[in-house]
């Protein structure tokens, strides 16, 4: 009987402890477990490159400006003076480097504005070298200017012997006088010789500048081959790696090609594809971005400061919109 007693009397002090444990636990309370999961992916070899903005509005302006802001459409009332890009593929990019649409038919003289090309117009230069270090190409200078040879005479010019055709560099407020010369057809370098000569100090509407063409203050650019085939075709442009002119304001230094006619030249600083770029003794050949050892890798960006050049005689109206494009290549 006492036994008996004794057992009841542990068996409620046991159910006691035990309702009084469980009166201290959170309802609800869980145990945590983990287990995972494994997840893979492989990304392709893309090379891709994104300007942005993908719009620039440089405004109203007058005959003989220059003009560093511009705003887009996103940004109204806003301006900025630079642009991005940015590499948004999967390779590390290695070259890097400008083109702009141009003019299909001469279009100063003719009082039609869409005859021009506003892209032609601009100029570029690097804000801030992508791998941190100093900035080697920093002048703003025109992405690939095509300037046509005038068709009426210029009485104060004094012109080199064997002068095929003249023109001007037009550079918002500054104009810089050239001409072709030598003894080759036309302007055909492969079959003789063929010098672009251009003054060195500008004429606006306060100077005269360089109008002596066969005398002191210019620069000259010797030819030695000609293009033949493909979209560069007939082109003369410099061979042996002697070619570069340093002119305008600041100095920038560029490579020149000329038609076969003498009709035309381009005068380039980041248009890798210009004929010659790759020959004429420019620094990087014109790449905004030219290196093996040190690459724009996947999600890095550079910038570039822009900036538009009114010639003096350009049409009033609408100029035709032009095209700033980037091209981005990977060596490896």
């Amino acid at each position: 009987m006492e036994e008996r007693k004794l057992v009841s009397i542990l068996g409620i002090v046991v159910i006691a402890a035990a309702l009084f444990w469980n009166a201290d636990l959170p309802s609800g309370t869980a145990i945590n477990v983990t287990d995972n999961a494994t997840i893979t992916i492989t990304l392709n070899t893309k090379t891709m490159i994104d300007i942005s903005p993908n719009n620039m509005s440089f405004g109203v302006a007058d005959p003989g400006t220059r003009i560093a802001n511009y705003t887009n459409n996103e940004l109204v009332g806003i301006s900025r003076t630079g642009f991005q890009l940015e590499n948004i593929g999967s390779t590390n990019i290695t070259n890097l480097w400008l083109n702009v649409t141009q003019p299909k038919v001469r279009p100063f003289a003719t009082g039609d504005s869409d005859n021009y090309d506003a892209a032609n117009f601009i100029a570029a230069e690097i804000n801030v070298s992508p791998d941190g270090g100093a900035i080697t190409q920093n002048a703003m200078s025109f992405i690939d200017r095509l300037e046509y040879n005038e068709t009426r005479e210029l009485v104060y010019l004094n012109l080199p012997a064997n002068t095929k055709s003249y023109g001007r560099l037009r550079s918002g407020h500054n104009e810089y006088f050239w001409a072709l010369h030598g003894d080759t057809t036309q302007c055909n370098a492969s079959s003789g010789t063929l010098t672009f000569t251009i003054g060195t100090v500008a004429h606006n509407q306060t100077q005269t500048g360089t109008i002596d063409l066969a005398g002191a203050s210019v620069e000259t650019f010797n030819f030695g081959a000609m293009y033949d085939s493909g979209f560069n075709a007939n082109w003369s442009y410099s061979s042996d790696g002697t070619g570069v002119i340093s002119i305008d304001t600041p100095s920038s230094d560029y490579c020149v090609a000329a038609y076969i006619d003498c009709s035309k030249v381009r005068i380039f600083r980041w248009n890798a594809d210009a004929p010659g770029a790759g020959t004429c003794g420019l620094s990087g050949s014109g790449y905004t971005y030219n290196s093996t050892s040190t690459k724009l890798f996947p999600g890095d960006s550079m910038a570039m400061n822009i900036e538009m050049r009114v010639p003096f005689g350009t049409a009033l109206g609408d100029v035709k919109p032009g095209y700033l494009t980037v091209i981005a290549q990977s060596s490896e």
